[in-house]
């Protein structure tokens, strides 16, 4: 126990960690405070309606996981409510298409930056 809490100490004497450490919360602290903010043009009382809806209906649904994905921003309608999972997705899209389209194989077998700025 004496050991973390000098560890911890140490963190903030190393400039480069101090740095780090303090984006990180800085991001993690405009995330949350974005979780609350509402989106603009949702009516809250319809979308908690159509959510409620959606749970009864067959035990669940994928607007579920999103929101347990998102950290509950989903079902506020919040400006942050996807998260990363679009890119996520958009991730996955690019991959499967450059196995199967023939066209986008070869263009990123030929221009590696093609593929790393479209799917990294």
């Amino acid at each position: 126990m004496i050991r973390s809490v000098g560890a911890l100490k140490n963190v903030w004497k190393i400039p480069d960690l101090r740095r780090k450490l303090l984006y990180t919360l800085m991001i993690l602290f405009v995330f949350r405070v974005g979780a609350h903010i509402p989106a603009p043009f949702i009516d809250r009382g319809k979308l908690q309606g159509f959510l409620e809806d959606q749970r009864t209906a067959a035990g669940g649904s994928l607007f579920q996981v999103i929101d347990l994905f998102s950290g509950r921003a989903f079902s506020q309608m919040s400006i942050f409510a996807l998260g990363i999972m679009p890119y996520i997705s958009v991730s996955i899209i690019l991959q499967l298409l450059a196995m199967v389209i023939p066209g986008c194989r070869s263009c990123s077998r030929k221009v590696p930056w093609v593929s790393a700025r479209l799917i990294a």
